[in-house]
């Protein structure tokens, strides 16, 4: 599911998928750092947790929810808006940030999921918050340090944001600081024939109508409780684009 062009992941942009259903994953090793971009989709604030698990895994929440060694990260982290006085305001460039590759990973396929929470700014409302979005993406790891079965480590933080400063060890964010609360698990909107987006009727968002927070993610409760339990159909995905439950096809991010 990803195109193997150099060593950094892309989620996607709307209007980006490429032709072919599937492509050639990126190979890396254990231990090295794999730099990882996304873009800011003209919007602020947020989470970025990055998980790996076994290709064959990869359709299961709980495998995803429950894999050592997670990574957070602030979605605006080297990033931020095009108009820096307004920090709300649009910008569409490139964020940053390195995946660890866990050194207790065998030789083999694995599949990475990027989950982005605690977004906001909907429709240009600033005390509206995003729900859960989400992209996979495919490698193959191979080599690097020796195999440490017992190096399943906690996970980890690395703060800083646009809004707190790169290097604040926080992030400015919304709704929640825990995976799954904003999943919308088992509810599809209602779309009246002949409603238009503005109806409201694409999407179960926002999830939440109040001022934006800074802070931490809730690493130990997102492990528990992220992610609904299949398919939800409830948001309109943008950035990233996304599919159903954790399906991580081509559809849903890229290396390049």
């Amino acid at each position: 599911m990803a195109i193997s062009k150099s060593d950094e992941i892309q989620a996607y942009k709307t209007g980006q998928l490429p032709g072919s259903s599937w492509v050639t994953p990126q190979t890396t090793s254990r231990s090295s750092l794999l730099p990882i971009k996304w873009y800011r989709g003209n919007h602020p604030g947020g989470f970025i947790r990055l998980s790996i698990v076994p290709l064959e895994s990869s359709d299961s929440w709980e495998a995803f929810n429950s894999a050592p060694a997670q990574q957070f990260y602030c979605f605006e982290k080297n990033c931020g808006p095009s108009d820096t006085s307004n920090p709300n305001g649009p910008g569409d460039g490139p964020c940053r940030a390195e995946f660890k590759v866990p050194k207790h990973l065998e030789d083999g396929k694995y599949t990475i999921q990027m989950t982005w929470f605690g977004g906001g700014n909907i429709w240009g409302v600033p005390t509206f918050g995003f729900g859960e979005y989400y992209s996979c993406t495919d490698i193959v790891v191979q080599g690097g340090e020796t195999v440490d079965p017992s190096a399943n480590a906690a996970p980890t933080f690395s703060g800083g944001d646009f809004a707190t400063g790169q290097d604040s060890g926080v992030c400015k964010y919304w709704s929640s600081n825990r995976l799954g609360d904003c999943a919308f698990d088992g509810r599809s909107p209602s779309c009246p024939e002949g409603a238009s987006i503005y109806d409201g009727c694409h999407t179960l968002e926002p999830c939440s109508n109040g001022t934006s927070m800074v802070g931490t993610p809730d690493m130990e409760g997102s492990r528990r409780g992220a992610g609904p339990a299949g398919t939800t159909g409830s948001v309109v995905f943008n950035v990233p684009t996304s599919g159903t439950a954790a399906r991580r096809k081509v559809r849903r991010g890229v290396m390049v």
